[in-house]
């Protein structure tokens, strides 16, 4: 599986199929937000569900706080206005 870091996690650098969205904020390689598994692969899953069980409570409670950090820059209205603006722009200007 292309984009995806060891255990199948997924990095706050990395892309995957457009789930990523933006990237501003670097947060380094260390930084999981979660998993990505390939549909249909059962040992996959299996193997990503049995790392997720290995974490400790620190790490999956620092895992949410930076997914809901990411998700709360990325998915804000002003920044989904802007994104909308510069692909607007980017239609009615050409490319910069």
């Amino acid at each position: 599986m292309t984009g995806a870091a060891r255990d199948g996690g997924l990095d706050g650098r990395r892309r995957e199929r457009g789930l990523r969205g933006r990237q501003d904020a670097d947060l380094g390689e260390d930084a999981r937000l979660g998993w990505l598994t390939p549909p249909d692969d059962a040992v996959a899953l299996a193997r990503t569900l049995a790392a997720s069980a290995a974490m400790d409570k620190a790490e999956l409670q620092a895992m949410g706080v930076r997914g809901r950090k990411f998700a709360l820059a990325t998915f804000a209205p002003a920044h989904i206005a802007a994104s909308t603006l510069s692909v607007y722009s980017t239609l009615f200007e050409g490319p910069g």
